[in-house]
């Protein structure tokens, strides 16, 4: 039966509600990533958008809620908590949220209430769905944070753009032809017959079906020749053992990494632990990786500083090229140290050549962002030297003060600058015996006062680069075993972590440098990279693990249940996109030819990236919190 008395609209709730009707088509046009949409789309969404509005305190989600709507604030602003009821971040005007480009149902893991009166426009999660679908870069703005498919995607489609396909492309594609693969117990002439009949310039070497080692066409010249080994002795006498190996899911880029870390120019491929190919420096000719390897081969043929320092002033260069390949920050980090540690070692070879042979066994030790294989375009040096216990300094000093000398001058010269707090060689502190070493890092943990902190945050991230090793292996050992007992050095490692902020205030929006210099920038390193650097350190301690390069740290913290998956994925994710922001940042002022600094202005970045830089510095202070917490109730364990 047809009512005859419909119930009649407030006139005044009508016309508020279509004036908000009428307003949604300009003000997603004018909203990131809406503005990314043509026109009539967006003006096709304007019609399927409910207007909600809500008042102070309202529950919006609720953790574990199912979210099938996608909400776009008018007006107003949203709070978000944790499960655990710990305030997460805020969101005002313009910010989207239960947003997902997956047509996976998904449950929130968060909670969502209002701060205050808020206007919402609420869009249809299948509307949305479609809109991804269509529209790539409409959809890239909702996706993780650098996550492992943006980023894959985002390298091959530079990498296409660039003719730099071998940088994304796995091994196994790679691998122009199946190894020869032979006996280690076959004679070295045999071996030799074999590489001529098949034109090749290496050949794998297996005891067993298992690979045992290497001999390239070099070696046989070097190591046959030249050291007068008889042809008909076995090759495993001559072989390179245990080479280092890859995956042949592993990429281009990972190759040419280990290429530079090792200096070598030949790895081989391994499917399921058996070999199938090599792949070469020519393999990954014609990328910027390429030439990274070429930096450090040439390296190694220099004799004279001079010919060191045309070396050190193609790394600008290679760094900027190696960012406008969308090459991961952390394979650029690897890719530029590597360089920094070949000049290093070189000068090493160059002083002992001109002193003579050292008195005493000693090891050279990089320390900081080297240490971490973590270089960008601004470093100084950080370093110290480590001696076997029958080290005399009556005896022995004045060998090692040239030594140092020569090498932190040089360094120096070449462009990495003396570390401001003197934490180099050239410093006779830091020119020690193991025995004494180990004093120094027994009382930074047992008497944790600001300036142990602070040099426990430098020397912790250490790395053996030339020298005897065992020397090293032996003081890593003692800092692993003590940290890891030790709770409350590690409680005050966390507390002094906790001190460096990333820069997002409590409306989620920036803080900037305030005054000097750089004012109204971001401190990328200081407020971006280190917070992370931090976590990752104290993760790494707590677990008395040996790796000291942030992502190898993460990732064993979550293999030792110290840091969830997720948790671990969510930094991994942060770090690089703000890593690989300030990484594109210093290769800009390189090509613009300015100096090169961490302080990047937020008006540099477009609203999308914007919006994800706010997002990683979210992840690194809901991390931050986390281990707040942890700390306020118990110690790591």
């Amino acid at each position: 039966m047809e009512n005859n008395n419909p119930k009649r609209v407030d006139p005044q709730i009508l016309e508020t509600f279509q004036a908000d009707q009428q307003g949604v088509q300009p003000f997603l046009s004018a909203s990131p990533p809406f503005d990314l949409l043509p026109t009539e789309t967006v003006t096709e969404l304007s019609r399927l958008v409910v207007v909600r509005t809500l008042g102070a305190e309202e529950l919006i989600l609720k953790p574990g809620e199912l979210c099938q709507k996608v909400y776009v604030i008018r007006s107003g602003a949203v709070s978000v908590s944790s499960a655990e009821g710990t305030l997460l971040t805020h969101l005002e005007q313009g910010d989207t949220f239960g947003a997902t480009s997956s047509s996976e149902k998904v449950r929130h893991p968060k909670s969502i209430r209002t701060d205050r009166e808020t206007v919402l426009y609420q869009i249809p999660q299948e509307k949305f769905e479609s809109l991804c679908d269509h529209f790539p870069s409409f959809a890239h703005h909702f996706l993780p944070i650098s996550s492992n498919q943006v980023r894959g995607s985002l390298l091959r489609d530079s990498a296409n753009r660039n003719g730099l396909r071998i940088i994304a492309t796995p091994l196994s594609q790679l691998v122009t032809r199946s190894a020869l693969v032979i006996d280690e117990k076959t004679s070295i002439r045999k071996v030799a017959e074999a590489m001529d009949q098949e034109k090749v310039d290496n050949v794998l070497l297996v005891k067993g079906g298992e690979l045992t080692g290497i001999l390239t066409h070099h070696d046989l010249s070097s190591r046959v020749v030249a050291k007068g080994h008889h042809v008909g002795e076995s090759v495993s006498t001559v072989m390179t053992p245990n080479p280092a190996t890859l995956d042949a899911s592993a990429l281009g880029v990972d190759a040419a990494q280990l290429m530079t870390s090792l200096g070598i120019e030949h790895i081989p491929v391994l499917d399921k632990g058996q070999p199938i190919g090599v792949v070469t420096a020519k393999n990954l000719s014609q990328n910027p990786t390429t030439s990274a390897i070429y930096l450090v081969r040439e390296t190694y043929r220099r004799k004279t500083l001079d010919g060191l320092k045309r070396i050190a002033a193609q790394i600008p260069n290679l760094l900027a090229d190696l960012t406008d390949a969308w090459i991961p920050a952390h394979n650029i980090g690897h890719l530029v140290s590597s360089v920094t540690d070949a000049l290093n070692i070189r000068l090493l070879q160059l002083a002992e050549e001109h002193l003579g042979p050292p008195p005493v066994s000693y090891n050279w030790v990089v320390v900081g962002s080297l240490g971490r294989c973590e270089q960008t375009a601004v470093s100084d040096q950080d370093n110290f030297m480590l001696f076997d216990n029958d080290y005399d300094e009556a005896k022995h000093g004045d060998y090692f003060t040239q030594l140092a000398e020569h090498v932190c001058t040089g360094m120096n010269e070449l462009g990495y600058v003396f570390c401001p707090g003197g934490i180099m060689a050239q410093n006779i502190k830091w020119r020690q015996p193991l025995k004494v070493w180990k004093g120094y890092f027994r009382k930074w943990m047992e008497e944790p006062e600001p300036k142990a902190l602070m040099l426990s945050c430098i020397f912790f991230d250490l790395r053996s680069l030339y020298g005897k090793k065992k020397l090293f292996l032996k003081l890593e050992k003692f800092i692993t075993e003590r940290s890891k007992e030790n709770r409350i050095y590690l409680a005050h490692m966390a507390a002094n972590a906790l001190t460096s902020h990333p820069p997002l205030g409590f409306f989620n929006n920036f803080t900037l440098v305030r005054e000097g210099l750089h004012k109204r920038t971001l401190n990328l390193k200081q407020n971006g990279v280190i917070p992370i650097v931090d976590l990752a350190r104290i993760y790494a301690l707590s677990a008395g693990a040996d790796p000291v390069n942030t992502v190898d740290r993460l990732k064993l913290a979550a293999e030792y249940n110290i840091l969830s998956r997720e948790g671990c994925q969510d930094l991994l994710d942060a770090f690089e996109l703000i890593s690989i922001t300030r990484l594109r940042y210093q290769a800009r002022l390189i090509r613009e030819n300015k100096k090169v600094d961490n302080y990047m202005s937020p008006k540099l970045l477009t609203n999308m990236e914007r919006d994800h830089l706010k997002d990683a510095f979210s992840v690194t202070q809901t991390m931050q919190a986390a281990l707040r917490q942890h700390f306020q109730t118990n110690s790591l364990g």
